[in-house]
């Protein structure tokens, strides 16, 4: 009897210990709408690249590369595939989970989310990419990082960063033959 008493009172102590470090047992609350800093339209929907149709897939393709702000070299986003990288002197990411919408003719979104959210809930919203083709074919960036509230661009299509091993530390560079460039961080995934 003593034995089954204990074995209750274990039980109940771990289950309210348990208890105490969940934070709230509701539902889930929908997160609040990030400040989009006017970058992208409300109504915006997005998808994966793979459910896009072929042409708007071709289209991606030619957005893909590396971007650059004019001035010092010390920040750039890369867009594969696959994956969207923001580079910078003071940290850098990576993000696999990227969905793209087209918005016109001229203008493609590109946004990212945690690697673990997949409600794809505007809260859930990284990082947003707004492309935009002018009459000439020129394509520029804007850059919105949704935890900072901050829109950085305009950036422009440039050369692939550079890899550079240093006191076996990876970092990224415009040019790794100029020994003036900042050295960006390598991207942690997100």
């Amino acid at each position: 009897m003593k034995k089954n008493l204990c074995t209750v009172l274990v039980c109940a102590l771990v289950f309210g210990v348990l208890l105490a470090g969940c934070d709230d047992l509701s539902p889930a609350k929908p997160k609040p709408r990030p400040d989009m800093g006017g970058l992208i339209p409300d109504d915006i929907s997005d998808d994966f690249l793979p459910n896009l149709p072929d042409a708007y897939k071709t289209e991606i393709q030619n957005l893909h590369g590396c971007y650059w702000m004019s001035g010092a070299k010390d920040n750039c986003t890369e867009i594969r595939e696959t994956k969207l990288l923001v580079y910078s002197n003071a940290m850098s990411y990576s993000y696999e989970n990227i969905r793209w919408s087209r918005v016109s003719d001229s203008m493609w979104v590109c946004i990212a989310y945690h690697k673990n959210d997949w409600d794809y809930s505007e809260g859930d919203r990284r990082v947003i990419l707004r492309f935009t083709k002018d009459s000439g074919g020129t394509v520029t960036l804007w850059q919105r990082v949704i935890i900072m509230g901050h829109t950085s661009g305009p950036f422009t299509k440039g050369k692939a960063v550079e890899r550079v091993e240093q006191g076996g530390n990876v970092f990224y560079v415009y040019d790794k033959n100029d020994p003036s460039c900042p050295k960006m961080k390598a991207p942690s995934p997100l």
